[in-house]
């Protein structure tokens, strides 16, 4: 029980990293490097293949996907589920979180819609090349001009 009281936990840790830059600084240290320049401490920390999903650049970065997720913006129709099933069914959380769909939301705050066009091409970035590989057929007929 207690994974999922506190799992939000896990999930503002990492967005505090990403805001914080804790992936960029120890890339950019390019050795180990202790939290006392980023708290005192004898280990250094190292990017792992994981942690290297958090630079703010790079075609494997997930920053930008991680961070339109975990916005208030995103987060708040989750407090909206029991208005979802409570009235007519046909009204996404989305919707009744902030009084319209996500696209008219991101159409009159810039803000969210550039988080959204990150995160989308963060997305493509990892899933288009495997699509590609995977199934080429897909592209079949398809011209570039």
């Amino acid at each position: 029980m207690w994974k999922y009281i506190f799992g939000f936990a896990n999930v503002a840790a990492v967005k505090c990293a990403i805001e914080l830059g804790v992936a960029d600084a120890i890339q950019n240290h390019h050795s180990p490097i202790t939290l006392n320049p980023i708290v005192d401490g004898t280990i250094g920390y190292v990017q792992t293949p994981l942690s290297r999903r958090l630079l703010g650049r790079g075609g494997n970065s997930m920053e930008s996907l991680f961070l339109l997720e975990s916005s208030p913006v995103m987060l708040k129709p989750w407090h909206f589920l029991n208005d979802r099933v409570r009235l007519d069914g046909n009204t996404a959380a989305f919707e009744a979180a902030h009084g319209n769909d996500i696209w008219k939301y991101a159409a009159v705050n810039p803000d969210h819609s550039k988080l959204i066009d990150d995160a989308m091409a963060c997305h493509a970035r990892m899933d288009v090349p495997r699509m590609i590989e995977r199934c080429p057929e897909v592209f079949d007929g398809i011209k570039l001009w």
